[in-house]
């Protein structure tokens, strides 16, 4: 590729500082990634990496309907470009629990969810689920490796979306696994890795079909 792709040719017209996009590559990109997915039901591209309206809007146009969102600004702005399905992949505490309810009353053709990692915060989302009178669905947060947020596999977390599957405001999604500690450069040496850290998920899974538990989805990075 030449590396002047990037040349502007109306600089004079261009106020700076700004983000300049590139619609035709951006669009490329999108296309790319779906072909390597599969098919953009395959994909939840996370938005705080941009958050830009226009590349939701692209995404949209390319079938991408569910998105990741780290903030409820972020949650917003997915929501009015086109976005139906959003996760809250960062885990939400006091006020910003209301906030995400009064959202899914703005917003009642998006489906919302977030993540839970402990029983204490299950308590929380249901108890704000029976205030607001609405349902919210819930991926039980796995820690494999990053020790940031989530719950390590095993007997505990079982439980713990054993509770989720039993109540009645919410609604078990699934489980969201983020593997951000793996930096390896070599492209085998992170698959390798990889697959090593989602080998405790593969066993939690097993145990949770032992329940007779099926997680609809898995969302993992």
């Amino acid at each position: 590729m030449s590396m002047n792709w990037y040349t502007i040719h109306n600089e004079a017209a261009v106020a700076s500082p700004a983000i300049l996009l590139f619609p035709d590559r951006i669009r490329e990109n999108i296309r790319r990634l779906i072909e390597i997915a599969g098919s953009p039901e395959r994909l939840r591209p996370h938005v705080k990496t941009h958050k830009l309206p226009p590349l939701i809007r692209m995404q949209v146009e390319a079938g991408i309907s569910r998105f990741k969102c780290a903030t409820l600004a972020e949650a917003v702005m997915v929501a009015e470009n086109g976005g139906t399905d959003i996760l809250m992949a960062y885990p939400l505490y006091g006020p910003a629990v209301d906030m995400l309810f009064q959202l899914i009353r703005r917003f009642p053709d998006v489906r919302f969810s977030a993540l839970v990692d402990n029983a204490g915060q299950l308590r929380v989302f249901e108890q704000a689920a029976a205030t607001h009178g609405l349902s919210l669905g819930l991926f039980l947060d796995l820690d494999t490796g990053m020790e940031r947020t989530g719950i390590k596999p095993g007997g505990e977390a079982v439980e713990l979306y054993r509770q989720l599957a039993q109540s009645s405001r919410l609604q078990p999604r699934g489980l969201h696994i983020y593997a951000g500690h793996l930096t390896q450069t070599d492209p085998q040496q992170r698959e390798a890795a990889c697959a090593a850290g989602f080998e405790p998920v593969s066993g939690f899974l097993r145990a949770l079909g032992q329940e007779g538990i099926r997680p609809p989805e898995l969302v993992c990075g």
